[in-house]
């Protein structure tokens, strides 16, 4: 599943491109480092519809990349529901570092008076339950 894709020039002669949010899910214990022909082809079909020429080209290199995403695909900003004093940040989903300025401010703004002038509802660690876990599962573990 490709949610979105991005290109941009690395080189002279060749450009990067990456999707968000393809492949399986898996843990930093299970994950496939291995870039396969499919994936390959994938992104060769993508960039046939955007960039034909660069689509032919050469390929140089492959990596993967392993990120934190929530089950809604979204941040987690807001108090702990079990303890107001911590804050809990996680500007994931593969592009936390763009909002990181509006993250840091909201972060501070919650550290020093428990609250924020940033609408942060839709982020809110207790949308995925009354104790802000995001399983499920009554047996993983919540802050210590």
């Amino acid at each position: 599943m490709a949610a979105a894709n991005h290109s941009c020039p690395i080189a002279a002669r060749s450009i990067s491109v990456a999707f968000h949010n393809f492949g399986p899910l898996c843990t930093p214990a299970t994950i496939d480092r291995q870039v396969h022909a499919g994936e390959i082809a994938h992104i060769r079909d993508w960039m046939a519809e955007r960039i034909p020429t660069l689509s032919r080209g050469a390929f140089l290199d492959a990596r993967t990349c392993m990120y934190t995403l929530t089950p809604d695909m979204d941040f987690v900003l807001g108090l702990s529901p079990q303890h107001p004093q911590v804050v809990i940040a996680s500007p994931c989903s593969g592009h936390g570092y763009k909002f990181a300025s509006v993250v840091g401010e909201i972060v501070a703004d919650l550290a020093t008076s428990g609250a924020t002038r940033q609408p942060i509802a839709p982020f809110m660690p207790t949308r995925f339950g009354d104790d802000g876990r995001m399983t499920n599962d009554p047996s993983t573990p919540l802050l210590p």
